[in-house]
């Protein structure tokens, strides 16, 4: 008889393609769900470190205008001039000061100015690190030491060509004496400068002198409470709660995380 090597190859019987395939669906359903889960840990863990670097960023921001608060002010004007216990409900909370920059030089001589506005008044300041605080073009205040007033009540312009410790200033609309000690500080307009900040739709946003045109500084955030020290009357401190919202895509639901910090003001 001849050989017929097809009598001894053994094949898969139907029950056990379909064992097979029930065991691989379930291998791939396995890796899957675990896949699935990870990423879904993955993509939450991202989303509490995004929401605390938002906290960070909003603490910063509020730390250093807080801090401004008050800063070569007149005495007229005060450091925090509303106090709202927190930022919701369209709340703001307004600081002000002579500086948001906080670019400050001091006056070593004393300089005469006259009504001629167009005219470029050469200044000397302590040292040339004041010195390249300003740029051509800055607009900027000077004030009267140490009761913080302006001896004209006007912006002024920094030109071009200072040299290690001076400055040319313009924009001068009166004949006075500014005289050694007086402070140049820069400015964004307003005087004193204004600071307002609102949270809108879990963004918290700041404006800068009353401008109204908010800018965003901090997104996910979900509350900001505000609660103030005061001496004889006057904020000395405000501790800040900025709470923010990361969403759990495992559990689907949101987690809180919050930032706190007690804030003195420096200058007031």
């Amino acid at each position: 008889m001849a050989y017929n090597p097809l009598k001894n190859r053994k094949g898969f019987t139907l029950v056990e393609l379909m064992f097979a395939a029930v065991i691989m669906g379930l291998v791939v359903t396995a890796i899957l769900s675990t896949f699935t889960g990870t990423q879904k840990v993955v993509n939450t863990q991202e989303e509490i470190v995004d929401t605390q670097q938002n906290l960070k960023v909003a603490m910063n921001f509020l730390t250093r205008d807080i801090q401004m608060a008050g800063f070569l002010i007149p005495a007229t004007s005060t450091a925090v001039a509303t106090t709202p216990n927190n930022l919701s409900a369209g709340q703001i909370l307004t600081l002000r000061t002579a500086t948001i920059s906080q670019d400050v030089a001091r006056l070593t001589t004393s300089t005469t100015v006259s009504n001629t506005s167009s005219t470029y008044f050469l200044f000397n300041l302590a040292t040339t690190d004041m010195v390249n605080l300003f740029s051509p073009g800055d607009k900027v205040r000077l004030i009267r030491s140490p009761d913080h007033e302006q001896r004209i009540d006007a912006l002024f312009e920094v030109g071009t060509a200072p040299t290690a410790t001076t400055l040319n200033i313009k924009g001068f609309t009166a004949d006075t004496i500014y005289t050694q000690a007086d402070l140049l500080v820069k400015t964004e307009g307003g005087q004193p400068n204004q600071t307002d900040y609102d949270l809108n739709n879990n963004q918290l946003r700041r404006s800068i002198d009353g401008a109204g045109s908010f800018k965003v500084i901090a997104n996910n955030i979900s509350n900001v409470d505000l609660k103030y020290i005061t001496d004889s009357g006057k904020v000395v401190a405000i501790r800040v709660s900025i709470t923010g919202v990361a969403f759990d895509f495992k559990q689907k639901t949101n987690k809180n995380r919050q930032l706190v910090k007690l804030i003195s003001l420096k200058n007031d």
